[in-house]
């Protein structure tokens, strides 16, 4: 009967411990009618790779209307005020995570990562037709 008291005290006050202890996984839901401008060192679309471009990310509001899906217009920029990229991404969301990384794109299938690296830089990488994973 010791024995059996002992573990369930032991238990009880680590039980709350190991709650503690285990990382909570960002959970984060799409941004609507919001404009992120990003200075890119290096983004790769497509397999193409871009040095020092401008990316301007625009969500549209949520949907009101039955029929109506949330889109992501994405207009890439490079240093000389070259358009490089615009596309309009429907059926995808906006993702801005505290960290300054930005997604677009399902929940479990993202079209465009940008990441912001130890240096402090941006880097990007746009897929979207085949998704990052």
């Amino acid at each position: 009967m010791k024995k059996i008291t002992t573990l369930l005290i032991i238990l009880m006050f680590s039980f709350p411990a190991i709650l503690l202890s285990q990382e909570e996984e960002e959970t984060i839901s799409p941004s609507y009618k919001t404009e992120i401008i990003r200075n890119v060192s290096v983004l790769d679309i497509e397999g193409i790779v871009y040095k020092n471009v401008t990316v301007s990310l625009k969500s549209n509001n949520q949907g009101r209307y039955v029929g109506e899906t949330s889109k992501v217009k994405v207009k890439i920029v490079n240093v000389d005020g070259r358009l490089i990229w615009n596309k309009t991404l429907k059926n995808a969301y906006l993702y801005v995570f505290s960290n300054g990384d930005i997604q677009v794109g399902r929940p479990r299938f993202n079209k465009i990562i940008i990441d912001k690296v130890y240096s402090g830089d941006y880097v990007g990488e746009i897929r979207e037709y085949e998704g990052i994973y």
